[in-house]
This record gives C-alpha cells, structure tokens and sequence, in this order.
C-alpha cells in the first residue's frame, strides 16, 4: 500500500530553493561590490600617487631663488602649505586636494638628513572615495641647495 502524503511538499521544496538561490545572488553582489570598490580606489591612488610624484618633482626642478614657489615663505595662518584643486586626468569632474609643505628641522622625521641646504617637502593628495571616505597619499622629497 502506497502513502500519498506527499501533499505540500512542492510548495516546502521552491520555498527553500528561493531562499537558497536569493543567499547566492546577494553573495555575488557583495563581491561584485567590493570589486568594484577596490578597483575605483586603486585608480585613485596609482592617480593621486602620480600627482604627489609630479608636484615632488617639479620642486626638485624649481629655482629657489624665483618666485615660482611662493608658496613657501612663512605663514602662521596657512602653517606654510599651499593647498591647491588638481582635477583628475581620467575622470570628469572629480578633484584631488594637493597640499604641499616646507618641512622645518623640527618636522623632519629623519634628522641624518636635516642640513641648511637641504630642502624637503611634503606633499599629500587627498581625496574623498565612493563611500565618502577621505583617502590620502604623502609622499615627501628632497631639493639641495
């Protein structure tokens, strides 16, 4: 003799396949998430890095004795840094925050290298991400005299 309680059992079986099937497209959306989260930062960086390279560089090449940096005589109010906007080289409407620093004796973090006709700067990109998070890069350089 056969038992025909099987009434139901359809219903119990798509219930546990939906829910099994939803747990699997919201784990690949996470991960589709974060990819696409750490991808964005790291063009970010490579492009905040870039910058920080640049201005670095272009301190290294600049006369000292020329007004092309005035930026660096001393200020109280702006703690001698020159904060400037450099847009993105990729990205429409998306902007970096430079901001560039003659470094003292006292804020020199190696003092082997701090002489009077050694110059170093510190300059950090910063920027806000996709999860309006404030991310930085600092880099600091040298210039002798």
């Amino acid at each position: 003799m056969k038992i025909s309680n099987q009434k139901g059992w359809l219903l119990v079986d798509a219930l546990i396949a939906s829910v099994l099937l939803s747990i699997a497209i919201v784990g690949i959306i996470k991960v589709f998430s974060y990819t696409t989260t750490t991808a964005s930062y790291n063009e970010h960086y490579n492009e905040a890095l870039m910058i920080a390279k640049t201005e670095i560089e272009n301190f290294r090449l600049s006369d000292n004795r020329s007004n092309d940096m005035p930026l660096f005589t001393p200020n109280s109010t702006t703690n001698n840094a020159l904060v400037t906007t450099v847009a993105s080289p990729n990205k429409p409407n998306f902007n970096y925050t430079v901001t560039k620093k003659i470094l003292t004796a006292t804020e020199v973090t190696d003092s082997a290298i701090t002489t009077s006709t050694l110059n170093t700067i510190r300059v950090t990109v910063s920027w806000t991400d996709i999860s309006n998070h404030i991310r930085s890069v600092q880099l600091e350089g040298y210039r002798y005299e």
